[in-house]
């Protein structure tokens, strides 16, 4: 609870600053969320996605916050659910990035969804190519698939073994 009291007090200091133009202030902003969220009991999920929620609003591109996102995949309840949107809110504002859709692909491998997983999958590899795991991952949906394409999983299991 005291952890929770301190994230308000932060928050309330800080309201208004997310939109500062200072970068230097964004920055050391959101490695404080993030640092926050690295040092919070893993059982506090709706406190963890709340710093992801902030950092997020005041640097949607930012890799460290969307990289944590993933602590949420297989995860259920409505902390999972809210990573989630966040994730899509970001990527429909125009903040697409690779790691956003890397987050999301794995979710939706996790709930069984291989055709979405494979469409994220793509869009993170398409402007990160040079990035195994995404290659893996994809090649792992190529090969799993009704019906498997299984050439083009192993050109890309090659392909991420060369990476």
């Amino acid at each position: 609870m005291r952890n929770r009291q301190g994230l308000q007090a932060l928050l309330g200091t800080f309201n208004g600053f997310e939109r500062t133009e200072d970068e230097r202030f964004r920055a050391a902003l959101v490695h404080t969320y993030v640092t926050w969220f690295d040092k919070t009991e893993e059982t506090d999920l709706a406190q963890r996605m709340d710093l992801l929620r902030n950092a997020l609003v005041v640097r949607p591109d930012e890799p460290a916050a969307l990289e944590r996102l993933q602590f949420f995949v297989g995860k259920t309840g409505p902390e999972a659910t809210r990573a989630k949107s966040l994730l899509e809110e970001v990527l429909a504002n125009g903040q697409a990035t690779p790691m956003g859709h890397f987050v999301l692909g794995s979710m939706a491998v996790h709930a069984g969804d291989l055709e979405k997983g494979q469409l994220h999958f793509e869009l993170a590899q398409k402007t990160m190519p040079n990035m195994p795991i995404i290659t893996n991952n994809l090649a792992w949906i190529l090969a799993r698939r009704d019906p498997p394409d299984l050439d083009n999983a192993l050109k890309l299991i090659n392909a991420a073994v060369e990476l």
